[in-house]
């Protein structure tokens, strides 16, 4: 006859008195990882120059990189750019977009 597993496979840690004491019995049951603060995040500004740069001047992620650590002195990873993009739907720019070179102005003037 077929038993039906019970959850006591799911108990993986053991947890101090004191969090026994505060959580329970469940306290012991296994919970995703959760990054709530994350510390790492993009700056929305930093976010919003990307778009900005994507939308209006039609550069692809190397471009903006680029652009972004010659006249903002943001430092910024291609894959990180790439992931903005993905993210706000602006992925793929349109097949006849014309490549014209940028004004680069010197922040420091």
């Amino acid at each position: 006859m077929y038993k039906e597993p019970s959850d006591e496979w799911r108990l993986e840690r053991k947890l101090t008195a004191l969090e026994y004491a505060e959580a329970g019995r469940e306290g012991l049951w296994r919970r995703k990882p959760i990054d709530k603060d994350r510390p790492s995040r993009i700056p929305e500004a930093t976010v919003a120059n990307v778009l900005e740069l994507r939308t209006q001047y039609r550069l692809g992620p190397q471009r903006i990189v680029w652009y972004l650590e010659k006249c903002h002195v943001i430092k910024i990873a291609f894959s990180s750019v790439y992931r903005i993009l993905v993210r706000n739907g602006v992925r793929k720019l349109p097949d006849k977009s014309d490549r014209r070179a940028l004004p680069v102005t010197d922040p420091h003037d």
